[in-house]
């Protein structure tokens, strides 16, 4: 391998880093990565990073660079699953873990935000860079990546698993699903096109209310308290958008609203601000 073609994984490996550290730690941070010196049939590259950008307070309270070095391995199992295929299911579960199935009817659960990075173009085009179009050079045969020169491999690929870390196709595939649920209210919201916080008992989420009898009887002045508990069906929409996973939640139905009665609360009502 030339020193041009080199610097292009070099450049290709510290854009996926980047896409990677901005899904654990957000944009504002600034990603430095370093590749080591190539070594006999194979291309081996070295997890050596800083990061910068964030304040003192949330250094404070972040993970250590463990979240990052998982969310590489994630997304090279979640590459190597797909077989350079599309998902044909992919299913949030809660608790930052979705469920992606291949097209082979295997299904595998992972980090959510592993799947998002898998599915990000800017980490795509990386992994395809320094992985697949290096693994067709000749005489490398593997690629690793190690947090440390001394450290052995977090993820390992060989030639024949250079086609699955080649761009996936974007998936248009759009799943819907409606099921009854109990919620817990959160915070509602009055105004139209607003959306309601409710929780489901793991997971705060946005609802929006289509039931229009439901809003009749809000207009009414109908109260809610927080922690009251509404029995509705719930139509979730899940697609992708610039390469990420989205999903919209609305109720289509409230069948019936339980107060909790006894327990305090903060009162609401149609024009009254929470």
């Amino acid at each position: 391998m030339d020193v041009y073609q080199a610097a292009a994984n070099m450049m290709a490996f510290s854009n996926f880093i980047v896409a990677a550290a901005q899904e654990v730690y957000g944009d504002e941070v600034k990603v430095t990565a370093k590749v080591t010196a190539l070594k006999h049939s194979s291309f081996a590259v070295d997890l050596l990073f800083s990061i910068a950008g964030l304040s003192p307070l949330l250094l404070q309270v972040l993970p250590d660079a463990r979240n990052l070095v998982g969310m590489v391995r994630d997304a090279f199992d979640i590459r190597k699953h797909l077989q350079g295929r599309p998902p044909e299911r992919v299913e949030p579960v809660g608790d930052g873990t979705t469920t992606v199935t291949n097209h082979g009817g295997q299904v595998i659960i992972v980090n959510s935000q592993a799947f998002n990075l898998t599915m990000n173009g800017v980490a795509a085009a990386g992994m395809e860079q320094f992985v697949s179009r290096a693994l067709g050079e000749p005489g490398v045969d593997t690629i690793g990546v190690s947090e440390t020169t001394t450290s052995p491999p977090i993820v390992c690929v060989t030639k024949d698993e250079a086609p699955y870390f080649q761009r996936l196709p974007s998936p248009n595939n759009v799943i819907e699903n409606v099921s009854r649920v109990a919620l817990v209210l959160v915070t509602p919201s009055f105004k139209e096109g607003n959306k309601w916080r409710l929780t489901d008992g793991q997971t705060s989420s946005l609802y929006e209310i289509e039931d229009r009898e439901f809003l009749s009887k809000i207009a009414a002045g109908e109260p809610f308290r927080k922690d009251d508990v509404l029995v509705c069906d719930v139509r979730t929409r899940q697609e992708f958008v610039s390469g990420a996973l989205k999903m919209e939640r609305s109720i289509t139905r409230v069948i019936h609203h339980q107060a909790q009665l006894g327990e305090s609360g903060q009162l609401f009502s149609d024009g009254t601000s929470p």
